[in-house]
């Protein structure tokens, strides 16, 4: 049977799942080792990820920060998460986490979210420079952003940083 995948935004009964596949996603290096090791940014992202569902908004140390947490899902059932965010530059649009959740997970499920993800972004914010930044242990991710015409840039953070190339 033929289903559609689509994006929504995130609901509160979408946050325990996001929430674990942040940390588990994390033990293999590919976000911060602070959100399974450390028992204050594991309550940090909880709360963060709360405020992005209900707010749109994340803070970091200084400010609130514009953030929507993004749900891939197929025929209603979700597959995979992604928070877009404001970036540190304010005219950049920063895909802030991406992840498959893990009984989907190697079926090609990144590659069509990333496409769809990145057309509806452009719909919405047709002039917005679109950013990612990953660690080194996410090499899949990296090869999807650069399947998808994201360069490389040099940058000070402790992540590679990619910014979709001009149309």
């Amino acid at each position: 049977m033929f289903s559609l995948v689509n994006l929504r935004v995130a609901r509160t009964g979408d946050l325990d799942l996001i929430y674990q596949t942040i940390v588990e996603d994390a033990t293999k290096g590919h976000y911060s080792e602070n959100y399974y090791s450390v028992s204050d940014a594991k309550k940090g992202l909880l709360v963060n990820l709360n405020n992005m569902i209900n707010n749109e908004i994340r803070t970091n140390i200084t400010k609130d920060i514009f953030s929507r947490i993004i749900i891939f899902e197929k025929s209603e059932q979700p597959i995979g998460f992604c928070i877009i965010s404001t970036a540190d530059d304010p005219k950049d649009l920063e895909i802030w986490k991406f992840s498959i959740f893990k009984n989907f997970r190697n079926k090609g499920y990144s590659k069509k979210f990333l496409k769809k993800l990145l057309k509806s972004i452009r719909k919405t914010y047709p002039t917005t420079d679109i950013v990612a930044r990953c660690f080194e242990s996410s090499q899949i991710m990296m090869n999807i952003l650069k399947d998808n015409k994201f360069i490389e840039e040099n940058s000070g953070y402790e992540a590679r940083f990619f910014r979709l190339k001009s149309s």
